[in-house]
């Protein structure tokens, strides 16, 4: 997200807010998606699965990239009624006409999205509704959008030579909470071996990578059940890839001194 240039155009600019009744599901597949999209989800969890059967879950706060042309399915799983997700849709081209695309698959671009960025999207798909002719009001809108995602892209990456090394490593855990990758594939994405990984990551966070991990799941645990009450404990567990409920339990309460009956009371 931070390599666009000024020669690169968007247009076709809408919003969407996407209301969905609980595991309802919309099909793209054998009819490609039209736009390029960024999704902003606003329920406790989101699937998608593409064609070639890889799935991809996002939860409250996260901001989704789907590109031009992909074929997939989406679930929601949200109160009925409720709004899932803020959805902005565009085209984009450079110069000569040429698509232009972030990435080749669905993807994760932040979790816990800021606000800027949230508000932007929650304006363009106001304006798409409600305005009669609203092509310029949401370009202008949207051009901000991209500026706000591309500055908060490079804040992220800008950072001491240390931490842009894991900063791949650190990332791929954030958006994949729920899968179980081995500290050796995480090195390789870094380009390091296991033994420099593990201690330049320790450096960085000031613990290994899978309590960094744990840690992180623990967090994600306690925003789903602050924000969505439908969702029980245990669907919170398996969500996030624990498959034993007491496991999850003893997890919780070593790392926020509660249980997640309490957390949800709060």
């Amino acid at each position: 997200m931070t390599e666009i240039n000024e020669n690169t155009l968007f247009c076709h600019v809408s919003g969407l807010l996407q209301v969905w009744n609980y595991m309802e599901s919309f099909s793209f597949l054998g009819r490609p998606r039209p736009w390029h999209g960024f999704m902003y989800v606003r329920c406790s969890k989101v699937v998608f699965t593409e064609k070639n059967g890889k799935t991809l879950t996002a939860v409250d706060g996260d901001l989704i990239y789907i590109p031009k042309d992909t074929e997939y399915v989406v679930q929601f799983f949200c109160p009925s009624g409720d709004v899932a997700d803020l959805l902005v849709n565009f085209n984009a081209y450079d110069t000569s006409g040429n698509e232009y695309t972030f990435a080749s698959k669905i993807t994760c671009v932040f979790s816990d999205t800021p606000k800027s960025i949230s508000d932007r999207m929650q304006a363009i798909a106001e304006q798409s509704i409600s305005m009669n002719s609203p092509h310029l009001a949401v370009t202008e809108v949207f051009y901000g959008l991209m500026s706000r995602i591309i500055s908060h892209s490079l804040s992220e990456t800008q950072e001491d030579p240390k931490k842009r090394s894991v900063s791949k490593a650190i990332v791929y855990i954030d958006n994949h909470l729920n899968e179980n990758t081995p500290v050796t594939e995480l090195a390789k994405k870094c380009l390091m071996s296991e033994t420099a990984f593990r201690k330049v990551f320790r450096e960085i966070t000031g613990t290994s990578p899978a309590k960094y991990k744990m840690l992180k799941k623990i967090q994600k645990a306690q925003s789903i059940l602050q924000s969505s009450p439908e969702v029980s404990v245990n669907e919170v567990a398996y969500m996030l890839g624990f498959c034993d409920v007491s496991y999850f339990y003893k997890v919780f309460f070593e790392i926020t001194g509660t249980t997640p009956k309490k957390v949800r009371e709060l």
